[in-house]
């Protein structure tokens, strides 16, 4: 974690017994996907938003799910994924004895 969300400046408000929120991304913390599949169900919150609460390790996390950017990343993925296809498919069919490799960092999504 960086900025404001630190492991130093929790433990600082933790000793101080201040009450905090901080809004993180699912990549951004360390339990995210395990949170998002515990067995609490999400409930509506609004049409393309919903939300769940979470308790772990005397720490309460409020996970939002929005459907509209669920649509959105698997266009972003599909579209990915068929440009993969097309250029595998150029090179399985292009005349080069030695093709190119290319490698490129897996990325989560």
């Amino acid at each position: 974690m960086r900025g404001v969300v630190s492991s130093k400046n929790i433990q600082y408000l933790e000793n101080e017994q201040y009450e905090y929120i901080f809004a993180l991304r699912k990549r951004g913390l360390r339990e995210g996907g395990d949170l998002f599949y515990a067995k609490e169900p999400f409930v509506t919150v609004e049409e393309n938003l919903k939300a769940k609460e979470v308790v772990k390790a005397n720490t309460r996390y409020i996970l939002c799910h929005n459907l509209e950017k669920e649509k959105d990343d698997e266009k972003f993925r599909n579209r990915l994924i068929e440009r993969s296809l097309v250029k595998l498919e150029k090179l399985k069919n292009s005349r080069c004895k030695q093709p190119a490799v290319f490698i490129r960092k897996a990325t989560k999504f």
